[in-house]
């Protein structure tokens, strides 16, 4: 259905809230179990992604004509799972909540366990076939799904709830388990899931965050996502270079999330199996000229000029990464672009740490991630937040909020619906196209 926000805020969260003590008790804590539950998949799920992407690069390096047939076969794969099994998993799995949350009547499945078994299963054949997705976005819609799912459950022992809230919170929570970032989880939720209306919602959102945040810190521990760069306090040209890379990274990141939001025209009237098959076979040639560079999520890279392990990405790299990015995106396998972004940002800061010879070049790259992140999704504040907690670097915020700020303000004119919004809001036309053929509750197309 067309996304109609006008009116789905027009209860007060207290409606929902159960007179008994007892079902008071169930009411919350079934959710915050749920959390719980997120947490830990969250973690599990990025250990088994980080095992494939090796697995990948590994057979690419030692077996590179027979990665030529395997990288193809396993695009295939992940495209088939989702198109038989759950068309609602396919790609970043962030506009299907979006969707879930703003239209009247969204289908049931966008938000199913059904959806998030496929989502994750489609994303780690993705991941063994050296796809450039993260799983980010995934961890999104997994987590909204379990909470969604506390909903149904709670429902059929006669407890309201509200169904947005526990979307939204299990949403943020995806985000928070995923990066290891409890503020961002919470400045997502704010930015990107319920930007129309937050009051009413932030405790809920807040403590399913928290809960989620803290089990996955238990499993994998106290970690910083892209570890700790070594940097000083930051100079004057720091912010003259924030300013201007924010205002050109911003506007290259715009035109990426343009070229995300539409399929290339390579792609036009294929199959889908051709489509994934060209996909993978494409990738898999970039990846061989780039010795395995270009494979996966781009963690492995960015953290690599972060932690000075590198002391500079190849000029090439992030235009080969936005090419198999764009490319493994409209595969139609379940992936996220969050991961991939912010290392074709940090690439971004390698290639213009010449400009500013004084400024570290790690600091260039956490100001470059930040800008180009904010000109794909267009949420500055998540942006400079997920920086800011993935690498503990918070006497850098002022410089990434000026250059998050700067990167807004092009990329808006370049794209003024942001691009989780503009997918969400095509999948709910598509759907009201098709709907006499839908199964409202269930499906909808691929």
């Amino acid at each position: 259905m067309p996304l109609d926000a006008a009116d789905i805020w027009n209860k007060p969260v207290e409606a929902y809230l159960p007179k008994s003590p007892w079902r008071s008790l169930a009411h919350k804590v079934v959710p915050w179990l749920a959390a719980v539950a997120a947490g830990a998949i969250a973690v599990y799920f990025a250990q088994w992604m980080f095992k494939a992407e090796g697995w990948a690069v590994s057979f690419l390096r030692g077996y590179v004509w027979w990665a030529g047939v395997a990288m193809p076969l396993f695009f295939v794969l992940a495209a088939y799972l989702v198109r038989r099994a759950a068309p609602e998993a396919a790609g970043s799995g962030i506009p299907q909540v979006i969707w879930a949350l703003n239209a009247r009547s969204a289908p049931r499945a966008l938000t199913s366990i059904r959806t998030a078994g496929v989502k994750i299963a489609s994303a780690l054949l993705g991941a063994l076939g050296g796809a450039s997705i993260g799983r980010e976005g995934p961890t999104v819609q997994v987590s909204a799904a379990l909470l969604s799912a506390t909903q149904r459950l709670l429902a059929k022992f006669k407890m309201r709830t509200d169904p947005r809230a526990l979307i939204t919170a299990g949403g943020a929570a995806g985000v928070a388990a995923a990066f290891n970032t409890p503020l961002a989880g919470i400045t997502f939720a704010l930015e990107e899931l319920a930007s129309l209306r937050f009051t009413g919602l932030r405790q809920d959102v807040i403590l399913t965050v928290v809960l989620a945040g803290l089990t996955a810190q238990s499993l994998a521990g106290n970690y910083a996502y892209f570890g700790h760069p070594l940097l000083s306090a930051p100079q004057a040209e720091l912010y003259v270079y924030a300013l201007l890379v924010g205002l050109v990274f911003g506007a290259v990141g715009a035109l990426f999330a343009k070229a995300l939001d539409r399929a290339p025209a390579l792609f036009s009237d294929r199959k889908w199996w051709a489509k994934a098959l060209l996909a993978g076979l494409l990738c898999w040639a970039v990846s061989a000229l780039s010795d395995g560079l270009t494979l996966g999520s781009g963690y492995a890279a960015a953290k690599g000029l972060l932690d000075g392990q590198v002391s500079s990405l190849p000029y090439w790299y992030s235009p080969a990464k936005m090419l198999t990015t764009v490319l493994s995106f409209h595969s139609g396998m379940a992936g996220g672009i969050f991961a991939p972004s912010l290392s074709i940002g940090t690439g971004l800061g390698s290639l213009s740490a010449g400009w500013f010879p004084g400024i570290p070049v790690a600091a260039c790259g956490l100001v470059a991630m930040a800008a180009f992140f904010t000109g794909v999704v267009q949420a500055p504040l998540t942006a400079v937040v997920i920086v800011m907690e993935m690498t503990d670097q918070h006497a850098m915020i002022l410089p990434l909020f000026l250059t998050a700020l700067a990167a807004q303000a092009v990329a808006h004119r370049i794209m003024p619906v942001s691009l989780y919004h503009s997918i969400a809001q095509r999948m709910a036309a598509q759907a009201e196209s098709h709907a006499p053929a839908l199964d409202r509750g269930e499906h909808a197309p691929a």
